[in-house]
């Protein structure tokens, strides 16, 4: 059928790293992509993620997943794209 979205139609994400630059990158890409959903945030710092996971329940209507082991959201076989952000140290 032209014009019915299906799941397929819907690309699925994580987040690595959910510092200031990687939380603005994927709000960014959320806002602006209707088919995104962000289902992993993965940090291993405690102290970062929560803006992210907090505005993207917002957009999404549910929270993604914490997670401080990327290789949980790697491994999960419907993520089709995975942002990576990394600080210059």
């Amino acid at each position: 059928m032209v014009g019915k979205k299906t799941a397929s139609d819907k690309v699925i994400l994580a987040l690595i790293g959910a510092g200031g630059r990687g939380t603005g990158v994927i709000l960014s890409i959320k806002k602006n992509t209707p088919n995104v959903e962000v289902k992993y945030i993965c940090e291993v710092d405690d102290s970062r993620g929560g803006r992210a996971i907090d505005e993207l329940s917002k957009m999404q209507g549910y929270k993604p997943q914490r997670v401080a082991d990327m290789r949980i959201s790697v491994l999960k076989p419907k993520i089709k794209i995975i942002e990576e952000k990394i600080e210059n140290q």
